[in-house]
């Protein structure tokens, strides 16, 4: 509606002439008495809202809403002016018990209103229906995880995957893992990168390892590249096609496909290096056996195996000594105390100390033996230069031999060698 002001001289309107004018083009609802008031006393043509109406507000369904973190995509975490890119990862992580979504009841709407009283009817909001899927449970209203792993959500349903199933690489594009359950890797570890699994890890290609840890198994079927500074830590088996330059240790036992090369390897069960496998440089730790077709070589003799010792307590065994060494240390330094009183007193402790953890270094030195009866079963070459222990006792080998069973000789207390029969 527009109004023209009036020529001088003539009468101003009136807010009942204002209104009266509304009510003529059937105005009757949402009128802004205020703004009627202020349009009177303009000077100018500026246009004002003298009406409005109330719009609808829709209405909802039932629908189930998920927690805003689990989709949306969150910023990389800076420390110190710098990001560390490969602790940003695509993978949303949530743990047992964790709340995901909650239900949200169905809401009726409201009507809206023209500036004519005419009834606008709401709208329907459209929500997309997502129901839950597996590992996932509803209580009053609010739905929570039954299992560590991984959130995932599409058109349909929002569920946690106890696998991770990683269809390249671990790389930039997945930064390091840490998960709960299994993890299926049908691409490479990347060097630098962290893979750590609560359940089994199995990798299709080779693994350049950096740090890897998982509480079950670990299936490789390329082979592990450490690169000197590689660490591999399996509480349960590993199957791989090689080693090099690592650092691993099982607690179940290891199958290598074909080689073993300058790698430091720990496992209290077997070790198993099948068919024409080779064992070349490092130290070796099997504490039930060993078997392999060559140990050594012509050109590096420098490997020893450890066998019948549980690395576990032979690393407690270091940590002792290294204990009694500090202590010693500190004895040295309580001589330069100027009081003959406090020194003595001082000294007194510290050979107590010092007594006390001798005994224990004596007693860890007989715990770390636990399988007198593992052998070593080359059958191919043994070459010299190899040093084996099998529990207290070291050889080391000084002339080649062929298709020969290593062995502790309880008679004799000594470490001996007969032909694979």
């Amino acid at each position: 509606m527009k109004i023209d002001f009036p020529r001088a001289g003539d009468s101003l309107p009136t807010l009942d002439n204002l209104e009266s004018l509304l009510a003529a083009q059937g105005v009757r609802f949402g009128i802004r008495h205020d703004v009627l008031r202020e349009l009177l006393e303009q000077k100018s043509g500026d246009e004002l809202i003298v009406a409005r109406g109330n719009r609808p507000v829709k209405s909802t369904p039932a629908y189930i809403n998920i927690k805003k973190e689990l989709y949306e995509s969150r910023p990389p975490v800076e420390k110190q002016g710098h990001i560390d890119f490969k602790m940003v990862s695509p993978f949303v992580m949530v743990k047992k018990g964790e709340p995901l979504a909650r239900r949200v009841e169905e809401s009726r709407g409201t009507e809206g209103r023209t500036v004519y009283d005419e009834p606008i009817p709401p709208e329907r909001k459209v929500i997309e229906q997502l129901q839950p899927g597996e590992n996932v449970v509803e209580k009053e209203g609010v739905f929570y995880a039954v299992k560590s792993g991984r959130f995932e959500m599409d058109d349909q349903y929002f569920q946690i995957n106890e696998v991770l199933d990683i269809p390249g690489n671990v790389d930039y594009s997945t930064g390091h893992i840490s998960f709960p359950g299994d993890v299926i890797i049908h691409g490479q570890i990347k060097d630098g990168f962290r893979v750590a699994a609560g359940g089994s890890i199995h990798c299709k290609e080779t693994l350049d390892a950096s740090e890897v840890f998982t509480r079950k198994d670990l299936i490789i079927e390329g082979g592990i590249i450490g690169r000197n500074r590689g660490i591999i830590r399996v509480q349960g088996k590993i199957e791989t096609k090689f080693i090099e330059h690592c650092k691993v240790e099982s607690l179940g036992g290891i199958a290598v496909k074909s080689s073993i090369v300058d790698s430091e390897i720990s496992t209290l069960g077997e070790l198993e290096i099948l068919k024409n496998g080779k064992l070349i440089g490092g130290t070796v730790y099997a504490e039930k056996s060993l078997v392999t077709h060559t140990l050594g070589s012509p050109s590096n003799g420098n490997i020893h195996v450890y066998l019948g010792i549980s690395f576990v307590e032979a690393r407690h065994l270091i940590g002792q000594q290294k204990i009694l060494h500090e202590i010693l240390a500190k004895k040295e330094k309580i001589k330069t105390i100027a009081s003959d009183r406090k020194r003595e007193e001082l000294e007194a402790k510290v050979e107590q100390a010092v007594a006390a953890i001798q005994k224990t270094i004596a007693d860890q030195i007989v715990k770390q033996y636990t399988c007198f009866s593992a052998e070593m079963t080359v059958t191919g070459t043994l070459y010299p230069g190899a040093q084996v222990t099998i529990c207290d006792r070291t050889d080391t080998v000084t002339e080649k031999k062929e298709k020969v069973v290593v062995f502790y000789d309880e008679r004799n207390r000594k470490i001996s060698y007969r032909p694979i029969g």
